[in-house]
């Protein structure tokens, strides 16, 4: 900080040429001051710049450099390519760390949002909402004025930080697929809207034509489980331990 104070910018005035109240104008931090003096403006003031060692800035990366090696953290997991040309492997690596620090300044923003809210945001909503507004209340006649000093009260808030994410049609598509195969015949989903996911993320594909109606879909399902049920239990006593053959 001391070295950043002496790099600031100073000037070295002839003080007989330049009065105490033009000084202030110099320092002051104001557009369009006029500075008067007596004589060339140039042989009057003298501006003066130090110069900064390079190490000041450069510190900072040694830092960050030696604390990646000492927790084996590559420039890829940093979100940065070794080189201009990435391999599909680096850029991998590159997507997922970049949307692992998004996914922490999220939750971040959004334990903020919670916490002031409640604490700071809310408290001066009480205070500065004086304007009556009506509500209609069951079981009375009328309406009813409040502001906001009547809703004073402790409120909880709760945010979906993830649901802010943009995510690209072939995302989507994927995870319908991912969801149609973990799901698929299981009885306590819906497979009905099952299916009907899976059809909607593929653009250009019309459900109507490929998928009937809720009730014929039931139906037809209903028939596909029986069947499976029944075939299944037909089988042949030859085929099985101590059938016809081995009794012969």
């Amino acid at each position: 900080m001391a070295h950043k104070k002496a790099a600031l910018t100073k000037f070295i005035v002839d003080q007989n040429k330049i009065d105490a109240d033009q000084l202030e104008k110099m320092t002051a931090g104001e557009i369009f001051n006029i500075i008067k003096c007596d004589g060339d403006p140039r042989t009057v003031a003298h501006q003066v710049v130090p110069q900064m060692t390079n190490d000041l800035f450069v510190v900072d990366e040694r830092i960050r450099r030696d604390i990646a090696e000492m927790m084996n953290f590559s420039r890829n997991q940093g979100g940065a390519a070794e080189s201009p040309r990435k391999s599909a492997s680096e850029a991998v690596i590159i997507k997922d760390a970049i949307e692992q620090r998004a996914d922490e300044r999220r939750d971040q923003c959004g334990d903020f949002i919670e916490s002031n809210f409640a604490k700071k945001i809310n408290p001066i909503v009480w205070t500065n909402w004086t304007t009556e507004e009506y509500v209609q209340l069951a079981g009375q006649p009328g309406f009813a004025p409040f502001v906001g000093a009547d809703l004073k009260g402790f409120y909880g808030v709760q945010t979906s930080a993830d649901s802010g994410r943009p995510i690209s049609k072939a995302e989507r598509k994927q995870d319908a697929i991912n969801l149609f195969s973990t799901f698929r015949n299981d009885l306590k989903v819906n497979q009905y809207g099952l299916y009907k996911t899976v059809i909607e993320r593929h653009e250009g594909v019309d459900v109507s034509e490929l998928l009937p109606d809720q009730k014929t879909f039931e139906t037809l399902q209903q028939i596909e489980m029986t069947l499976a049920a029944q075939g299944g239990s037909d089988t042949n006593p030859s085929d099985e331990p101590g059938g016809e053959d081995e009794q012969a």
